[in-house]
């Protein structure tokens, strides 16, 4: 854990953040955009787990959203080895990313790291669009508060 805990100071140090596991192997990031993303170090798998909540979907999206993250999950199609999930406890849609820090280096766990904000943020963009699409071809709009991320990365599942 040691070896692990170094790994990713010098990760978060490369990238202007601190990312620092607890005493129970965990932190919480805050991003530039105002979001959080959940590192926990899961010691019985040997896995460092990547959580970030992308947002909520209103009911009159749901159906139409939905089928399209299923869709996007399919064989991590268009989540490049990450999951989308839905949360109940934070009533929203998530990323998650696990990776078995027992076959990698510290150079592929900055690649996935990497990797995973970026995908976060492309998959903030496409949530809101999609729930955007969705509530205009519905009767009740209602107003929708989107956040304008670029990003677009590919990662590989270890």
């Amino acid at each position: 854990m040691d070896e692990l805990r170094s790994a990713l100071s010098e990760i978060g140090m490369a990238n202007g953040i601190a990312l620092e596991l607890d005493d129970a192997g965990a932190c919480d990031l805050e991003t530039a955009d105002g979001g959080v993303v959940h590192v926990q170090y899961r010691a019985n798998l040997e896995e460092l787990d990547f959580v970030a909540p992308l947002g909520a979907v209103p009911d009159a999206a749901e159906q139409g959203v939905y089928r399209e993250l299923l869709a996007a999950n399919f064989y991590w199609r268009e989540t490049v080895g990450a999951t989308l999930s839905y949360s109940v406890e934070l009533d929203q849609v998530v990323l998650a990313y696990p990776l078995n820090v027992a076959v990698v280096d510290r150079k592929e766990i900055e690649v996935v790291f990497t990797s995973f904000m970026e995908l976060r943020s492309n998959w903030i963009q496409r949530l809101a669009d999609l729930i955007a699409d969705e509530v205009e071809e519905g009767d009740d709009a209602g107003e929708l508060i989107v956040e304008n991320l670029d990003a677009g990365s590919e990662m590989v599942r270890v």
